[in-house]
């Protein structure tokens, strides 16, 4: 199962990051920095589930810049660059949700929250890896994993 839609999360997740926050996807070969900086979005409906994401620290303040138009050196606050980042997490996930169970399916999605250190919440262990993707963006790079409720599942 995790090919197909490991391909369609980074097909949208690029998407998203090129249309919204103009960031650009570049070879994998190039450098970037690790990821160090995480959020993650909660959502329930057919199935619970979450996506979580990791960048590398300088694409906060890229993502708000970009997004809310501002100029490179403005001053922009922790809260707005969080800020800017949870939305686009937000129409990520949006926008994956369709491609993976189809456009009937309604869900309740939890505003997302960042964390300080790229570990998952205990919970995560009852729920099942269905997509992840990797990107090297021009800003850094990205990781994305979804993930559901295997039991639920089988329901839809």
């Amino acid at each position: 199962m995790g090919n197909q839609y490991d391909q369609i999360l980074s097909d949208v997740a690029r998407k998203a990051m090129e249309s919204l926050a103009f960031l650009i996807e570049i070879p994998d070969d190039a450098p970037s920095q690790q990821p160090s900086v995480a959020a993650m979005i909660r959502f329930s409906g057919p199935f619970e589930g979450a996506l979580f994401i990791q960048v590398s620290p300088g694409m906060l303040h890229l993502v708000a810049v970009n997004m809310l138009g501002m100029m490179d050196d403005e001053e922009i606050s922790a809260q707005c660059r969080q800020d800017a980042f949870k939305e686009l997490l937000n129409v990520i996930c949006g926008n994956f949700l369709p491609e993976y169970v189809g456009n009937e399916a309604v869900f309740d999605v939890v505003p997302a929250e960042m964390f300080e250190c790229s570990a998952l919440p205990d919970d995560f262990e009852s729920f099942e890896r269905i997509a992840n993707t990797n990107l090297n963006l021009d800003a850094g790079r990205v990781e994305l994993v979804f993930f559901a409720t295997a039991q639920q599942l089988a329901d839809v």
